[in-house]
């Protein structure tokens, strides 16, 4: 496993993720790619935890400007994302969900707590038309 080291530098890259630290005290974290898959979100929120980088941050946003696309199954990756919530100590954060993405996380989450355990920026309700 790959260290990110930010004690060092305001940013880091794993390959399919770039992290930046702003403003100081939020890490930026955005996928790199059009689609994402259970494997990707595993690996950087697994890594995100061993690091311990949520001990030290008011907050983590996953930007995912550049996801177009989820790749099924769906439901793992929304429950990856629910479960670095849960077991971070930063606040969490999605932004820029649109399209397929943002209607399967609507849909998945539903109007219950894990919609604002998540603090989703933008998401349309659950059944919108």
């Amino acid at each position: 496993m790959m260290r990110i080291a930010f004690r060092e530098k305001q940013r880091a890259d794993t390959g399919r993720w770039a992290l930046a630290m702003s403003p100081p005290g939020v890490l930026q974290v955005r996928n790199r790619g059009p689609a994402l898959q259970y494997e990707e979100i595993h690996e950087i929120a697994e890594r995100l935890l061993a690091e311990r980088l949520d001990e030290t941050l008011s907050e983590i946003v996953f930007d995912f400007s550049n996801v177009h696309e989820i790749e099924a199954p769906w439901t793992p990756v929304v429950a990856q994302l629910i479960d670095f919530a849960r077991r971070s100590r930063a606040l969490c954060r999605i932004t820029a969900l649109h399209g397929q993405p943002a209607a399967i996380v609507a849909l998945l989450l539903g109007d219950g707590a894990c919609r604002s355990l998540l603090h989703i920026e933008d998401l349309p309700p659950p059944h919108a038309n």
